[in-house]
This record gives C-alpha cells, sequence and structure tokens, in this order.
C-alpha cells in the first residue's frame, strides 16, 4: 500500500484487467510492454506524477499542522522524559516489563520531578497575578456602578 502500490501499478497493470475495467489496454504496465518488445512507460509516468500530487497535497496540508505541534512543544516528549522513561514519566513506574533488573536513573528521575514542580511553580504564580483577590480591590465602589 501507499507508495509501492501506486507504484506497482506502473509496473504490473495488466492488459487484459485494463481491458476489462477501462474497454482498452493502450498502456499496460511497464512489466506487460517489455514483455511485449517495447518500453511504454506512460502508465508508469502518469503514476509518477499522481505521487507527486499526493505527497505535495499531503505536505501543503499537514506541515502547518506540524509546525504548530511543534511550536506547542507537543510534538515530542521531553528529552529528560525519554531519560528517565516515558513509562515512569507518565505513569509513575516500569510498566510492561518482566525483569526485575531494570532501573530506573535516581538523577534523572530527581531532575525530571524538580522541573515539573518549578513548572507547576510558575503556572500557579503566573495565574495568581492575573487573578484579583480580595487586597487587589478598588479604594471605592464607584468604579463599577452604572
Amino acid at each position: 500500500s501507499g507508495i509501492l502500490g501506486v507504484l506497482s501499478v506502473g509496473f504490473f497493470a495488466s492488459p487484459r484487467q485494463l481491458e476489462k475495467v477501462y474497454g482498452h489496454a493502450d498502456h499496460p504496465g511497464l512489466i506487460y510492454t517489455w514483455r511485449d518488445g517495447d518500453s511504454d512507460a506512460t502508465l508508469l509516468g502518469v503514476q509518477c506524477i499522481g505521487l507527486l500530487f499526493i505527497i505535495g497535497w499531503v505536505m501543503v496540508l499537514m506541515l502547518p499542522f506540524f509546525v504548530w505541534l511543534d511550536w506547542r512543544g507537543w510534538l515530542r516528549s521531553d528529552p529528560l522524559e525519554e531519560i528517565v522513561g516515558l513509562d515512569t514519566s507518565y505513569h509513575g513506574g516500569l510498566f510492561l516489563t518482566t525483569n526485575d533488573d531494570e532501573s530506573i536513573n535516581t538523577d534523572a528521575l530527581e531532575e525530571l520531578r524538580r522541573r515539573r514542580s518549578d513548572h507547576a511553580r510558575n503556572r500557579i504564580g503566573n495565574n495568581q497575578s492575573e487573578v484579583p483577590t480580595t487586597t487587589d480591590s478598588p479604594e471605592s465602589d464607584d468604579e463599577y456602578e452604572t
């Protein structure tokens, strides 16, 4: 399937099957034209052009999405999380392991926990500065009267 499937049509399209489907077999696959002593690569060329169109279409549609994911930081895991292990960093322990000798890099795990707590503190600190508290209330209530 995919690229190989598209190119395989250009190489292996049978004249008999083309006749059944389209009513004519003007340009069969390249292998069948070699069998007949010719080298008609028209169908292979059309398949290559179609493949280039598909690749271009996917790039135009998906490249902005992947750029946005990368900008948000959602495209990859943090390198430290990869060092600790994604099971440990996301689920809190080693899952799907049968060996007891697999150990966790405790230094990297402590660094990951420190980063996460710093990140959480920064987020909470930023949110608290935006949320008005009772000490931030105006001197008088005149501002709110309409």
